[in-house]
This record gives structure tokens, sequence and C-alpha cells, in this order.
């Protein structure tokens, strides 16, 4: 062997030297949770994790920071031993993941991060900022260069931002701990930003301990802190002290652990938030997890204590109260670090209605974790690693423990067609073919039902001048469904050149292009054989974004209604005759007033007239042909999709609308209708990118609608989410559940029980793909219900 070669190998076992073995981190198969490692080499020594929106796209990204220097590689510890460079400006390293690729970003090397930090928009330029105690001071990194700037000096355990008296500008508060030499954790420190370089602060007196939360106890809309022991109640401005007041009680119901982690939560369902408590520090001790009972409006009394494990061992540096699995009630979620005894679980307590049951989801210890929904799919996920292991030079994975319960909900996708020709302003369901089983209708064709849905769709064309199929229904009234549809093509749709010849030679170059205003309808023959009538007048328009059927009344025909995309087009109405076949179907101009989207038509008001519903406005019928505009939100909205369902089981028709908004958040809410005729009340269901397709119905069987929606995102449609938000407490609260993500919604979430298995399906279109989609309806095994 040369000698060099030989130096080389000498100097490579002198520098690495023998590895501790990292604790066992295996997890149990039974779990719903699976971990997944997003970075096998984080920081060394990892104290400090969050998460946070850092580069602005709108997904929680991962921020992890150590506490001791990253290991050096081989030849940077040859350079060191040379003398090249001694490296003694590396602290520790701060770094963060992106979302959802989880590439792996270096904020800094030159901050040794203690257990906490935090992501938010300090200097209010719209980025968000990281605060962080370190062994340097508290400090602030501006989300651009990552300068940074010193909010003041000393060692802390715990650290939260919040805007404490709503003026604008975010607070720091940071809290220590009394055990490991330090005896100085009997103390709040409140951090109020003059400007994002300058602090001012008060102390403010606790007992000894470790733990440190914000949340607002007294729902008086300021964030109070809280501590092992004490609330502090919010005095709403600087000017006035915080008051102090004990929550735990004495003997045995009392709650007698000092250093503790604290989390919030409604645990008992009656509107105040609750304090979920856990023993974190030392080793080798035991004692409880508990929840304390919120009194509410008293405060001259202890909270009472809920146990919810005990004997458990004081190592417990992470509790978290959460919905795990999403059956409208709180879980506790909990790690223990790896220096505890024993295997060192992460774990989550489900709170069934005989007690509480643990269920583990990795060995191994974390510390100070995440729980957070990472992945944007409506459950709760774990984000973390451990801490520090002593006398150890090995790696630190970086883990999401993801929860797979809403992936495990019963859906499976079926793409019935990949490619559909044109774009489509509609997706139907209707027993075409008369075998007994919905077919679907989108855009100029419609499709044969093979009644196992994971088989093959049969696509046919409605016929010519039949492009985009707006509404079915038994026009002829000869007991099969018929379908009306117009000649619009696609948005910006332009004629190719074979067609403008074909047109040229054939002298028929009035077909070309989009003719949304002109209107056929496919008459059903029977078997799935459709007939073309061209027999209707050619309204005034560009794409329908509505239509619905208004019945006869009076001497009136019964008559189509049609909503324009165009504004300035009003509501506009084709009157259908009796011989459907032979008469000329007359068009002309309903109402003026359009809202250029949805419309649909029901009796609101029980008075045996049919009512037009545009959103947030309706037009009243009389019966006599007139027809009284109520505006039941304010002007200048942009209702986008409607639905009208008794959401909560008052016997009054209710409306559920989805608010236009391209690649953008929009808000899904319902209006209630009240007794009094005109009088509606407005709730918010959730806010949503784009929830413009909407269905209603009762998916879980409960006896009430839910609500269904999919979400609208050409940005970033690999995002969207297909959902249903399920009814609780006769819409008052919605807890919502994923059917699919990575699919861009328009005018789609139909519902209907397409295999007549006594479920609901969901089918699905969009605009800037071409696929018709159904959502199948299983059982957690992948098989249809029965």
């Amino acid at each position: 062997m040369q000698p060099l070669r030989i130096l080389t190998l000498a100097v490579f076992v002198a520098l690495t030297g023998c590895d501790s073995s990292h604790p066992t981190d295996s997890g149990p198969a039974n779990s719903f949770f699976e971990r997944e490692t997003i970075d096998p080499s984080g920081p060394n020594a990892p104290w400090g994790k969050t998460i946070g929106d850092i580069d602005g796209d709108g997904l929680l990204d991962i921020v992890i920071g150590g506490h001791r220097p990253r290991n050096l590689t081989f030849f940077e510890r040859v350079g060191r031993k040379l003398g090249i460079n001694d490296f003694s400006d590396r602290l520790g390293e701060l770094v963060w993941y992106e979302n959802p690729t989880w590439k792996r970003h270096t904020i800094t090397e030159s901050l040794a991060t203690r257990t906490d930090l935090e992501v938010s928009d300090v200097d209010g330029d719209g980025a968000n900022d990281i605060v962080l105690v370190s062994d340097s001071g508290i400090v602030w990194l501006k989300n651009d260069d990552w300068s940074r700037y010193l909010i003041g000096e000393g060692k802390f355990h715990d650290v939260e931002v919040a805007d404490l008296d709503r003026d604008g500008a975010l607070d720091v508060i940071v809290r220590n701990q009394s055990l490991f030499g330090y005896k100085n954790g009997n103390f709040i420190r409140v951090f109020r930003q003059v400007t994002p370089e300058q602090w001012a602060y008060e102390d403010i007196s606790v007992p000894h301990g470790e733990g440190l939360s914000i949340t607002d106890l007294d729902k008086d809309g300021f964030k109070d802190i809280v501590a092992s022991d004490v609330w502090l109640r919010n005095p709403g401005d600087s000017l006035n002290s915080w008051e102090k007041i004990q929550y735990t009680g004495s003997g045995e119901g009392g709650w007698h652990w000092h250093d503790v982690y604290i989390d919030t939560g409604d645990f008992n369902g009656d509107g105040w938030p609750d304090i979920l408590l856990s023993p974190s520090e030392p080793t080798g001790a035991f004692y409880e997890i508990a929840w304390l009972e919120n009194p509410g409006a008293i405060t001259d009394q202890y909270w009472i204590k809920h146990i919810v494990a005990e004997d458990v061992e004081t190592v417990h540096h992470f509790v978290a109260a959460a919905d795990v699995d999403l059956d409208g009630d709180m879980d506790v979620l909990t790690a223990e670090m790896n220096q505890g005894e024993g295997e060192n679980p992460v774990s989550v307590y489900l709170n069934e209605p005989n007690g509480w049951v643990q269920e583990t989801l990795s060995l191994g210890g974390a510390h100070s974790l995440r729980a957070v929904d990472i992945d944007n799919d409506f459950d709760v996920d774990l984000i973390g690693t451990n801490w520090q292991i002593e006398n150890f030079r090995g790696d630190y994975p970086v883990w999401i423990w993801r929860n797979q319960l809403n992936s495990r909900q019963g859906w499976v996708r079926h793409v019935i067609d990949d490619d559909r020709p044109g774009q489509a302003t509609a997706v139907l369901a209707e027993d075409l073919d008369g075998d007994g089983r919905k077919d679907l209708v989108s855009g100029g064709f419609w499709y044969r039902n093979p009644g196992a849905l994971g088989e093959q769709w049969q696509r046919s064309e409605l016929g010519a001048g039949a492009t985009d199929a707006a509404l079915i229904h038994d026009f002829d009234r000869d007991g099969r469904p018929d379908v009306l549809a117009t000649g619009w093509r696609a948005y910006g749709y332009q004629a190719p050149f074979w067609e403008k010849l074909a047109n040229w030679v054939t002298d028929s170059r009035d077909k070309e292009g989009n003719h949304g205003e002109r209107l056929v309808w496919a008459r059903n023959l029977g078997a799935g054989e459709f007939e073309i009538f061209q027999n209707i007048q050619r309204a005034s328009g560009d794409l329908l974004q509505g239509s619905a059927v208004l019945p006869a009344m009076g001497d009136k025909e019964e008559r189509v209604l049609l909503s324009w995309h165009a504004a300035g087009e009003g509501i506009q109405s084709i009157a259908v005759p009796i011989q459907a076949r032979h008469e000329e179907w007359v068009w002309s101009e309903f109402n003026p007033l359009s809202l250029d989207e949805a419309v649909s038509v029901a009796d609101l008001d029980a008075d045996h007239n049919s009512d037009v519903i545009l959103g947030t406005a309706i037009l009243y019928g009389s019966g006599l042909g007139d027809w009284e505009a109520v505006w039941i939100d304010e002007k200048g909205l942009k209702p986008d999709r409607h639905v009208v369902s008794d959401l909560n089981s008052d016997g009054l028709p209710d409306i559920v609308v989805g608010f236009e908004a391209v690649s953008e958040t929009g808000d899904l809410v319902w209006y209630q209708q009240l007794p009094q005729k005109g009088d509606w009340e407005k709730h918010l269901i959730a806010r949503l990118t784009g929830p413009m397709s909407l269905g209603v119905a009762d998916m879980d069987d409960d006896g009430d609608p839910d609500v269904i929606v999919g979400e609208h995102d050409l940005r970033n449609p690999e995002r969207a989410r297909l959902l249903w938000l399920e009814n609780r407490n006769n819409g008052e609260s919605w807890l919502p559940r994923l059917i699919h993500q990575g699919d861009e919604h328009h005018d789609g979430a139909l519902v209907v029980d397409l295999d007549d298995d006594g479920d609901k399906d969901v089918v699905s279109i969009g605009w800037g793909h071409h696929k018709v989609i159904v959502y199948e309806s299983v059982n957690a095994t992948g098989v249809a219900s029965d």
C-alpha cells in the first residue's frame, strides 16, 4: 500500500471514529399514520422545529434548527486538521424544506437554535420571517437575504408570536425553564414591537416551571398567555397589567407538575378552549397527561382535571389536541423524548366513548413535534424529529407522520374519458338508454354506464350542433329524457383550416366557431339513440353558465331559463311548446336581472309558485307572471354555483353558494331562510380555492344534507381538492373529508349513485383539462358498498 494511501486511511479512521447507534425508530404496522423520511440527514441536534409558509405559495413548509454544528465532511475535517479552516463560525444549521418536494434550503449555519422557533411576518411586508430563541439571544430573520435582527438577549426555552394588543404589529413572548441549572423559568417576557428593529419588553412573574402557549381563553378577542399553573389574562393594551389566574387546583384533583408542554383545544364541545398538559421534564419520573376544563365566564375557581393517561414518564416534550380520527371530538397526540426509559413512543390517544385508547405511531422518540395538516387533505399530520442524543455522531432524520385516514375513507377514482373533445360547461346524469343505470353527459357526448364503474364507458356523440350539453329533461313528454345543448365548443375556439375549407365547399360557413346562442335538443329515441331538432329560436349570449326548467304556470308554457357568461344579457327563456317536435321554441327575455352564473328554480316560500334563484338574489314568483327581486346579500358579489336544500332541518329551503375565485381563495357559504319572507342569514362553511363546483347530498346517511365541493385551481391543479363537508349540528359546523386531491374542477361535483349500491358517487369535470372523472364511493377495503 502506498504511504499516501496509508496516511489518508489513518486520518479517515481517526476523524470518523465509531458512532453510537441511533435508538430504534420502527413503527407499528397497525397505525393509520405512515411515517415518511423527508431528509435522512437533518440538522445536527435539531432542537427547534416549526412550520409555516416560507415561499408564499400557500403551502406549509418545514423549518428545522440545529443546536450543534453539522458534522464536518471528511475533507472539511482534513482541512481543519491541516489548519486551513477551523469552522469556528459554525454554531448550528437552520434549514427549511419546501412543500411538497421537500427541497432543502439552508438559511444559516451561524445560529445555535434552542428549543423553539416560529414563522410569522414580523415586518408586515407580506413575507413570513422566522423568530427563534438561540444561544445568541432572541432573533428574527428577515425573509429576503435572511438578515438577522436582535429582539432581546438571553437564553430562553419557548417562544410565541402574536399581536397581543391588536395594534397591527406582532409581539414576541418568551419563557425559559427552571431545571438543568437555568432556574429562571419564573417569568414571562413580552417584547412589544416599536419597530421591527426596536423592541421594548416587560416581565410578568409566574411560578417556576416550563411551558408556554398563546390562545384566547376568555373569548374577548385578545390572545391570553398560558403557562404551567397560571394563565395571564390579556388586558387588551400595554397600559394595564396582566391578571394572573391560577387554573391548576390543589389536592388529589389538581395538577402538580410544573415542567410541562402545553396545548389548547375544546374537549367538551362547549365552545371554550380547554388546556392540555403533559409532563415534559425530567427523565425517570412518572406523572399523567390531562386536560383541564375551562369554566367559561367563571374565573374564581380551579379548572376540573380530566386524565387522559396515567403513570407516563415525564419526558413527554410534545402534546397536541386535534381531531385525529375525524369523528368530531378532540384526540391527543404525544411524544416521548429519546432519553426516556424503554421504547419512547410517539402516540395518539383516541377519544372513544369508553375512554382513551392509545395507539403507537412509532418508537424511538421525538421532540417538540408540530401537529398540522401538511398536505391539505383535511387530517392532522405530525412533523419533526428527535432533539439531541448524547455521544451520537450519526444522522438525525426529519420525518412526517402522514395521517392516512382521509385516504382510507373509501373512494376510487375512475377516469372514464381522458380526452373529451372540446370544453364543457356541465356534467349531467340520467338513465338515457333505459337500462336502469344513470348515464353521463358532458360536452357533446354521452357515456353509457357499464354497471361496474371501473369498466369501459362507451362515449357517443349526441348529434350535429349539440356540442355543449346544458340540461336533461323530457321535453316531448314521451317518458324518455332528452338533452338540450348549445353549439359552443370551447373558450376562444377557432375553427381549424380544414373545417373552414369544408364549410366553404359546402356553403355552410355559418357553422364555424362557437355558437352558444344556437340551441338544439336531442330527442331520445330509446336505447341510446338520439335525433337532433333545431326548432329553437336563436338566443343572445356567448356560453351558458346556467339553465333550469321553469314549470308551466297559468297560461304560460313550460320554459327553459338561460343564464349566460357575458354580462348584460339578463335571464332569457325558451318556451317549450306542447308539440315540441313540430312547433318552434320561442325565445324571449325573462328578466333583466342576471348574475351571469347558475340559475335554479324552487318554491322557496311555500306559496305554490316557482321562484328563480340566482345565488345572492331571488326572483319571487307570484303566479301572475310578476317577479319580485330580493337580494339576500349585498350587491356586487360574485356567486358562482348554488344549490337549494334545507340544511338545518327546519322545513325551510336554504341556499348554498360557492363564490367565484379562480385559483384564489373564495367563500363557500349557506344562507339560512328565516320565517319572515325575504329574511336570510349568512353562514360561512369554509374558505377554499375556487369553490366553483358544488353539490348537496346526505353523504353519511345521517338524515341531513352535506356539501360536496371541487376546487377550481388552474394555477396549481395538482393541489386542487374534491371534498365533502359533513353537516354538524344543523349547519352550525362543517367537518371536511377529502375525496381526492390532484384534479382541477369547474361546474362539476355532481352527486349521483351510479352503481345502484345505495351510496353516493361523485362525477366531475374541469376547465383546464378534458377529463370526465367518476369518484366511486367504496368501503375502507376498496370494495363497493352493498
